[in-house]
């Protein structure tokens, strides 16, 4: 072997070593430099397929039962109106259950500072009065922006599955949601 010969093997030996690394690197720092956005990326996926199975993320309707369980009127859900939402397609369900939160919160404001209220008004600046009128605490509001958020990802058509339980959890909510303005007088004393 000449020397020629011997620096080329040598040359194409490091070349095939850094192809090898150079994957593993770059996994690497995206991890370390975005690892942040990484944890938000993986926090907001819904579903998941791989080898032709596939995994439902519920992560958001579970999260607003949880926060709408501390509600005096989640068990006090009407069954025949969530029989009747439950018997609709998925997307159906989601859109007509928050119907119902939009309007109950609606009529509450409306109730409580006697002005009619456009229904063009974007839905935080409603829960924004509704906190400033003192019907709604953080968990509430939790709950709210999360119905909000699945609502809107099913309005404005983002591809996704939605399992039975997920459905029924959404439903449950809403429902609870709704009641809960609709429980509320005008002196706010019940929240």
């Amino acid at each position: 072997m000449d020397w020629l010969s011997f620096i080329t093997t040598i040359f194409q030996t490091f070349v095939n070593l850094i192809g090898y690394l150079a994957w593993p690197a770059v996994v690497l720092l995206i991890v370390f430099y975005g690892r942040n956005e990484v944890i938000q990326l993986v926090r907001s996926i819904k579903s998941l397929k791989f080898n032709g199975n596939e995994v439902v993320f519920e992560r958001q309707s579970v999260e607003a039962a949880i926060a709408v369980e501390k509600f005096k009127t989640f068990n006090t859900v009407d069954d025949g109106v969530k029989g009747a939402l439950l018997s609709l397609p998925p997307r159906l369900a989601i859109m007509e259950a928050w119907v119902m939160v939009e309007k109950s919160a609606w009529d509450f404001v409306q109730r409580k500072t006697g002005k009619s209220i456009s229904k063009d008004l974007n839905h935080q600046k409603v829960a924004r009065m509704i906190i400033k009128l003192g019907a709604m605490d953080f968990d509430q509001l939790k709950a709210y922006n999360l119905l909000r958020v699945m609502r809107n990802e099913v309005a404005h058509g983002i591809e996704q599955e939605f399992t039975p339980s997920s459905i029924e959890n959404y439903v449950n909510s809403a429902i609870a949601l709704a009641k809960h303005f609709d429980s509320l007088d005008t002196s706010i004393e019940n929240v």
